[in-house]
């Protein structure tokens, strides 16, 4: 990749942070807005609970968002959380009116690893079902990342 392909990438986020609505006032919804950046300068998730961007997504999670994308648009499972690691390690939550999933391939980023462990530790979301590459923690006792 070369400088260009980031700055490209970089502006559709911009542009797409920047919007403005019809009535002249911000189109993303402020008090929801979440944007992620990776370890690599195009790489980023935003959302603002209404609308979603991203760039240079790992080829792990690109499938795995390509797979919970309706063909027409909207989602099968709507993304709620996105978080980047080390090279290409993620952390993709996902809910749908019945349950909430849980995709990741988390490997040596102790920052996904909190990120983990507080998700668990807080409750903040139960009864997950885990699909992953690697072994990560689901109970409070495995959370123990120290």
């Amino acid at each position: 990749m070369n400088e260009t392909d980031s700055s490209v990438d970089l502006k559709v986020l911009r542009d797409w942070l920047l919007e403005l609505d019809t009535n002249g006032e911000p189109a993303r919804n402020l008090k929801e807005l979440r944007v992620s950046f990776g370890a690599t300068p195009d790489r980023y998730w935003a959302m603002d609970g209404y609308s979603y961007r991203w760039g240079g997504l790992p080829s792990e999670l690109a499938q795995k968002v390509a797979s919970i994308l309706n063909a027409g648009g909207g989602w099968k499972m709507t993304p709620i959380l996105v978080a980047f690691g080390f090279e290409d390690e993620y952390v993709l939550i996902c809910k749908s009116s019945t349950t909430i999933q849980l995709f990741s391939n988390v490997n040596n980023s102790p920052e996904l690893k909190d990120v983990l462990k507080f998700v668990v530790e807080e409750k903040l979301i139960t009864g997950v079902r885990v699909s992953q590459s690697r072994h990560i923690p689901v109970s409070p006792s495995e959370a123990d990342v120290t």
